[in-house]
C-alpha cells in the first residue's frame, strides 16, 4: 500500500518516517518567535551529558548569534534516541549524573557552557524532551537514531 501524506500506511501498520527537516541554527535568513532550529554538529559521549570537543565550533556559532542579538532569548531542547516506549522513565539514563534526565542534562550542559562564555543565563531556558518528539519512528537505522538524538533551539524572544 502507498503511504498517506502523514506517513502512515493504509494497511493499518503505523510507520511514521521522516518529519520535515529542521532549519539549522547557522543558516542564513531570519527566524521568528516560536521557530525551532537544529543546533547541528553536537556530539555527546554515549549515555552522558558531556560534550565532545568536536562540538565547540557549533557552540561558538550559537554564542556569536547570542552576542550579536542581545535581546534574543532561547530555549535549548534536548532529545534522545533509542528509548524504549515501555520504559517507566520518561528520559534516558545519564551515567555520570546517575539519573533518568539525559536529554535535560544535555540541554542544561549547553546552557552552562553558554553562561561560562559570557551569555546571561536569564536569556536561556533548558528543557529535556526525552524521546517524546522523534523525527523518525520507528528507529530502524543508525541514521534514524542520529536524527532523533538532537538539540533544538527555540526562539522565545527577539
Amino acid at each position: 500500500t502507498e503511504p498517506t501524506a502523514s506517513g502512515s500506511n493504509l494497511s493499518g501498520e503505523l510507520k511514521v518516517k521522516e518529519k520535515p527537516e529542521l532549519r539549522k541554527f547557522d543558516e542564513e535568513g531570519t527566524f521568528g518567535v516560536g521557530e525551532k532550529l537544529l543546533l547541528s554538529d553536537l556530539n555527546f559521549r554515549p549515555g552522558s551529558h558531556y560534550l565532545r570537543p568536536s562540538s565547540i565550533p557549533s557552540l561558538r556559532k550559537l554564542i556569536n548569534g547570542l552576542e550579536a542579538n542581545p535581546t534574543l532569548r532561547i530555549e535549548i531542547i534536548g532529545h534522545i534516541c533509542c528509548h524504549p516506549d515501555y520504559s517507566p522513565h520518561p528520559d534516558g539514563f545519564d551515567r555520570e549524573a546517575g539519573n533518568h534526565k539525559l536529554s535535560f542534562n544535555r540541554a542544561n550542559n549547553i546552557k552552562e557552557y553558554l553562561e561560562k562564555n559570557g551569555i546571561d543565563g536569564s536569556r536561556i531556558e533548558a528543557t529535556g524532551m526525552g524521546a517524546k518528539e522523534r523525527l523518525v519512528y520507528p528507529e530502524e537505522t543508525d541514521q534514524d537514531r542520529i536524527k532523533n538524538r538532537r538539540v533544538e533551539i527555540k526562539i522565545l524572544a527577539l
